[in-house]
């Protein structure tokens, strides 16, 4: 007998016995429940915050990056020889601190996905900290970046019953 679903909760021996002969997996849950055991219901909840957290960590990434990027094009601009200047490298440390944790934030979701308490944990601590980091700057520089990081923490917060169902 061949599944796909860690658990078998319910079959039918008409249905295996038809797996068994054709070599498809068949996924042998209960009705109202995923491979995974957690309400089907609860699907689209989680797909939003995965994807949510998704995003956070994407855009942080990305704007980091690019932040780092510009003020190195900035300064590679200037004439003469490089001379060190505080302010560069502090404009391109703030863009390291944002990108850095975009990304780990980015690779965290998988482990969300899966329901780990590890990656979760740390999607929370790595959106206080952008949040921390960006909302600071909001009256300078008017962004998106806070605002996604505070729905971030509310849908963690909203759906860590769902995240961590299943888990130890």
């Amino acid at each position: 007998m061949t599944t796909t679903a860690s658990t078998i909760t319910t079959a039918a021996p008409a249905q295996e016995d038809a797996a068994v002969a054709s070599g498809a997996a068949v996924d042998l849950t209960a009705a109202g429940e995923d491979a995974h055991g957690r309400p089907a219901a609860g699907r689209w909840a989680r797909r939003a915050v995965l994807g949510l957290n998704l995003l956070l960590g994407a855009d942080a990434l990305v704007m980091g990056t690019g932040h780092i990027v510009g003020v190195a094009a900035k300064y590679a601009q200037a004439p003469g020889p490089f001379v060190y200047d505080f302010r560069a490298y502090s404009l391109m440390l703030l863009g390291a601190v944002i990108a850095v944790p975009g990304a780990a934030l980015a690779f965290a979701t998988r482990g969300l996905a899966r329901g780990e308490r590890g990656p979760f944990r740390l999607a929370v601590a790595l959106t206080l900290w952008l949040l921390a980091v960006t909302a600071p700057a909001l009256p300078l520089v008017p962004g998106t970046m806070p605002f996604i990081a505070a729905l971030n923490l509310g849908a963690l917060w909203l759906g860590r019953a769902r995240l961590l169902a299943g888990t130890a």
